[in-house]
């Protein structure tokens, strides 16, 4: 095997990239050698085994959507907020602050619909969590119900998570979470995986 001695290696033009081997090779570093990296890897496109799982804390700026008009079946207004996500390899954990009228930026009655995710969610996704709420019902049109559980879901291929009031006295489907008084509040909480 001949060898190469030498301190430093940088491509011709003085810039660009320098390779390593040619397609089908392997570079390898031998036992007691370190690869001391104090700039980026960028393993874009490369099979990786042997790494640690990536962990990440973070946040980002969420679309809430939601009702001002009690009747409505679909979303009438938007407001922003800055949730927290955990991070551990393809798995997410997102969690957004107390939805209330006061954060809202609104002093009327109003029904939950669905929260912006930080990335959109894997093709093979279906995630659905129960929620911390305080005062709150489930109502479609004009029918309001109050024996039920709120939830967050979300599917396959999908940047929004969806609330739901599964209503348990005979309703039958999925209605919106009802913030009927000034102290109704719920806390969306979504778990989801990506690709």
């Amino acid at each position: 095997m001949s060898q190469l001695k030498t301190n430093l290696i940088t491509p011709v033009s003085g810039g660009g990239t320098t390779a390593l081997g040619a397609s089908g090779d392997t570079v390898s570093i031998p036992v007691g050698a370190t690869l001391d990296v104090n700039g980026n890897i960028d393993l874009t496109g490369a099979t990786t085994t042997g790494f640690p799982i990536t962990q990440e804390v973070g946040t980002w700026t969420s679309t809430v959507r939601f009702m001002t008009t009690l009747t409505n079946t679909n979303y009438d207004s938007t407001t922003t907020m800055t949730g927290n996500y955990v991070r551990i390899g393809k798995y997410y954990s997102c969690h957004l602050p107390t939805f209330q009228r006061t954060n809202l930026g609104i002093a009327v009655n109003w029904l939950m619909h669905s929260f912006s995710l930080p990335v959109t969610t894997g093709s093979t996704n279906y995630s659905l969590r129960t929620t911390s709420v305080y005062n709150m019902k489930g109502r479609w049109n004009t029918a309001e119900y109050s024996s039920g559980q709120i939830v967050c879901s979300a599917s396959s291929g999908t940047d929004y998570a969806y609330t739901q009031y599964q209503a348990l006295d005979g309703a039958g489907g999925s209605l919106f979470p009802y913030a009927n008084t000034s102290g109704s509040e719920i806390r969306c909480v979504i778990d989801f995986w990506v690709d």
